[in-house]
């Protein structure tokens, strides 16, 4: 069963649990829809909790239309996406619907380049003001849309700004056995899933799991394991990078390396 589902509308910071999802051609609506990259001629250096923990601080919010099992897929006129963190005095106002086309702008997630909307100056200097750093702020838009590792993905697959697959499962049995390894256990959203399910009989077990249906219908392939990094060791909470006490990375490469 589904014991969680959660989008991250910008890439690295907060997600929202929600109770349905729209599923598009790039994985989950507004899931890894916008993005921050540094001010820097290279179109790839995206910025994550990798380098800039304290943006699993910042919070999400969009409108409750939009989340709704109910939503007819139609934007109010005044749909925006707010957005708030600590010592920032005011929350960034994002329209879903742009008033006129975005300017494209080259971007990048590890080898991939494309073209994506550039948000302005607006939102690019609230980034800057709480990172301290400049930065610049893009949105996903539908052409060209980011291409998938052939490798492991059918050929036209597609992705917004994940670092690999449009959609991340977890299993609760999988966190459960982690967390018994664990001197301090750590919650579900240091590993940041798209769909968190739980009932599986070993931990694990997704690891030979081909897909996943639900409600009778195949909904995903499932292609490869995911590769951690140390995203995981960040705090979701506090932004804070924790210590080998609080380090799941170093459990799981001793029990799940290879």
């Amino acid at each position: 069963r589904v014991s969680g589902l959660t989008i991250y509308p910008v890439k690295s910071c907060a997600g929202i649990d929600v109770d349905a999802v729209t599923v598009t051609e790039t994985g989950f609506m507004y899931d890894r829809a916008w993005m921050l990259r540094r001010a820097k001629p290279r179109a790839s250096v995206f910025v994550t909790q990798r380098t800039e923990p304290k943006l699993a601080l910042v919070r999400v919010k969009l409108p409750s239309e939009v989340l709704s099992p109910s939503w007819d897929g139609i934007l109010p006129p005044d749909a925006a996406m707010t957005i708030t963190a600590p010592g920032m005095p005011q929350a960034l106002e994002v329209p879903l619907a742009p008033a006129s086309p975005l300017p494209r702008c080259k971007v990048g997630v590890w080898e991939w380049e494309g073209l994506a909307g550039d948000e302005g100056s607006e939102a690019s200097e609230w980034f800057t003001r709480y990172l301290g750093k400049t930065n610049r702020w893009r949105r996903l838009t539908s052409k060209p849309r980011r291409r998938v590792d052939r490798e492991f993905a059918s050929p036209g697959s597609g992705s917004a700004f994940s670092d690999g697959y449009p959609v991340l499962l977890a299993s609760d049995a999988s966190l459960r056995e982690l967390n018994e390894r664990l001197a301090t256990p750590v919650p579900m959203n240091r590993f940041r899933p798209n769909v968190t399910v739980d009932g599986a009989i070993e931990p694990f077990a997704e690891d030979g799991w081909g897909g996943v249906v639900f409600g009778g219908v195949k909904s995903a392939d499932l292609v490869k394991p995911c590769s951690r990094c140390v995203m995981t060791t960040v705090d979701q909470s506090t932004g804070v990078r924790g210590g080998p006490e609080a380090d799941p990375l170093r459990t799981l490469y001793a029990i799940r390396s290879g």
